[in-house]
């Protein structure tokens, strides 16, 4: 098993395994508590169980990677992250951005209906309401991954047909706290620029630091990138985006 500084390769398993080199003064039982830690908690996060696989030479591609490949950016214009509202900065904040092939208000209709996941994330089965409303300030959906983990999220911010806000709690994730923003603009009449925004804190202090730099910015880019193809394919295709759909899309 081959293993980077801050890097992936294709079929590397990111179990979560730090060597005490890497932390200066980390005993034996520091390094075990943590490689636990990160296979559960990053894992059950993702829904990817930590695997960067390598792409399939097949020639079949899905509707995005044909017609429109994903565009990931590492700064958003006018994007504020949720967390600066109570005066503090995120530790991370990682974008991506993609062409969704549909109309800008029926993407709006999808993103701010938080029952709907389910139908496009690669990473959930079920997305239950929790709330008396499915849209709007408020609105609270429990996202269930195939892999038996679950956190609640919560529509804190809402600019009406531009972006929403979900603010996630109750979660098993080595996260202190998280959001994840979406942000759409009309790209002609049939499609629509969205990009995926998630700010989050790390939690274990500088060997959380350490955690999301070498482990968790990749697998998060990755994940971002996943959600938005399985967005536009549900939207021009109408299918439900199951738990294989990603690798049989490649």
């Amino acid at each position: 098993m081959s293993r980077t500084a801050g890097r992936t390769s294709p079929g590397m398993q990111l179990d979560g395994t730090l060597s005490a080199a890497a932390m200066p003064g980390a005993s034996a039982k520091t390094t075990m508590i943590t490689r636990v830690r990160m296979r559960s908690s990053i894992s059950g996060w993702t829904g990817f169980r930590g695997l960067i696989t390598t792409p399939s030479t097949s020639k079949k591609t899905s509707h995005l990677q044909s017609q429109s490949p994903l565009r990931s950016v590492s700064v958003l214009n006018g994007h504020r992250s949720p967390f600066e509202q109570e005066g503090r900065h995120p530790m991370s904040q990682l974008s991506s951005t993609a062409t969704v092939h549909a109309p800008l208000a029926r993407v709006w209709e999808t993103l701010a209906d938080v029952g709907t996941i389910a139908e496009w994330h690669p990473g959930v089965e079920r997305s239950p309401v929790l709330s008396t409303h499915r849209t709007g300030l408020g609105a609270t959906r429990r996202v269930e991954l195939y892999d038996g983990t679950s956190a609640v999220e919560e529509v804190t911010s809402l600019d009406e047909s531009r972006s929403v806000t979900v603010t996630m709690s109750e979660f098993s994730m080595p996260l202190s706290r998280g959001a994840a923003t979406f942000e759409v603009v009309a790209d002609g009449d049939d499609r629509t620029l969205v990009t995926m925004t998630m700010d989050y804190d790390m939690k274990y202090g500088p060997l959380g630091w350490l955690m999301n730099a070498l482990l968790l910015r990749p697998i998060i880019g990755k994940l971002l990138a996943s959600v938005l193809s399985g967005l536009d394919h549900h939207l021009v295709t109408g299918e439900h985006i199951g738990k294989n759909w990603a690798a049989a899309s490649k």
